[in-house]
């Protein structure tokens, strides 16, 4: 048995090269990541990653909350064909939906992280993850409309969390509507849109996107480039050489 090769198959990302898709998770990528995951797909893992490290957790998490009970859903997928009719697909994934007798819903979403992370959310009311969820309970919304309403809520998992220092390992953070969460989604859509079309490389990810962390070692690196980004591989301005070389590229 190869642990490595079976974890990699389990966690595996699909997406059709090409595919004009927009998923809910891509608020969380920049506008370059999308396009060169949309243009080029992401860059199959030969190692067990940070990325890999979420995936696994979902899985158990979608295991570990197994229900006979028909008032739950874990892992549903959704999308709309066309939608707006722009030519894209929008979709994303729910982690659990659970339904109250009053056609009430709950959507879930699971989120292995740091404390940091939380921290932001409840600072910001527009924050990639909230935006996630909104995209997820436009999708619900669309396809039931027996539904008298969706709550939305972030199932934190803070893997930084020290008991020492009384931080929780775990925290469930209720997520308010975004009113125009539908406008700021045909916004991402066609930026992606008309660069596809144009041909048009977008601009280098912002100093503030590429999470610069300064190693033990004294090295500064882009941690979101070394070790977070599905796309470093066909990204122009990042190559994959020793992180003083990369540093010397900014």
């Amino acid at each position: 048995m190869n642990m490595t090769k079976d974890l990699l198959e389990m966690t595996k990302y699909k997406r059709t090269i090409g595919e004009l898709r927009f998923s809910s998770s891509m608020f969380s990528q920049t506008d370059l990541q999308n396009f060169l995951t949309i243009v080029y797909g992401p860059e199959e893992p030969t190692d067990v990653g940070q990325n890999t490290l979420g995936s696994i957790f979902h899985l158990g998490m979608e295991n570990g909350m197994d229900s006979d009970n028909d008032m739950q859903i874990n892992e549903y997928t959704m999308q709309i064909k066309n939608w707006k009719d722009t030519g894209w697909i929008l979709s994303g994934t729910a982690d659990r939906i659970t339904y109250s007798n009053t056609r009430h819903a709950t959507i879930k979403d699971y989120k292995l992280t740091k404390l940091y992370a939380g921290t932001s959310v409840k600072k910001d009311l527009n924050h990639a993850y909230r935006r996630q969820l909104n995209v997820l309970r436009m999708l619900l919304q669309e396809s039931d409309d027996t539904l008298t309403g969706v709550d939305m809520e972030l199932d934190m998992f803070y893997k930084d969390a020290d008991i020492l220092y009384h931080q929780k390992a775990y925290e469930n953070i209720p997520i308010q509507e975004i009113t125009d969460i539908e406008q700021q989604t045909l916004d991402k859509v066609m930026s992606i849109d008309a660069l596809i079309k144009a041909g048009e490389m977008p601009p280098e990810c912002s100093t503030k996107d590429v999470w610069i962390r300064k190693l033990k070692t004294g090295v500064t690196v882009r941690s979101r480039c070394v070790a977070y980004c599905s796309v470093s591989h066909v990204c122009p301005y990042f190559t994959k050489e020793t992180p003083k070389q990369v540093l010397s590229r900014w």
